[in-house]
């Protein structure tokens, strides 16, 4: 079995064996994990991209590219949890 991970406190650490055990037979605990390392991966997005639109408000600027990004990043958790549709950042 593969190693998997989790996220405790900021620190990644790998699962036990109970856990593996567990996750390999319980698909609430997979969808669990899974949605776990999709927010791990999206929260720099997101921070990116609340900077972005900061950034661009301040300056006056059409922030509505960046806004359309965050909430499909917002939303990522509701699609494929198995193979995740990451939406591309404005240029």
């Amino acid at each position: 079995m593969s190693k998997k991970y989790k996220n405790v406190n900021g620190v990644r650490t790998e699962l036990t064996t109970e856990e593996l055990n567990q996750y390999a037979t319980d698909n609430t605990v997979q969808d669990k994990y899974k949605l776990m390392a999709i927010r791990n991966t999206r929260e720099p997005l997101l921070r990116e991209a609340d900077h972005s639109i900061f950034i661009l408000e301040d300056a006056g600027s059409n922030a509505s590219a960046w806004r359309t990004y965050r909430q499909r990043l917002r939303d990522i958790t509701k699609g494929n949890l198995d193979n995740p549709s990451w939406p591309n950042k404005p240029s």
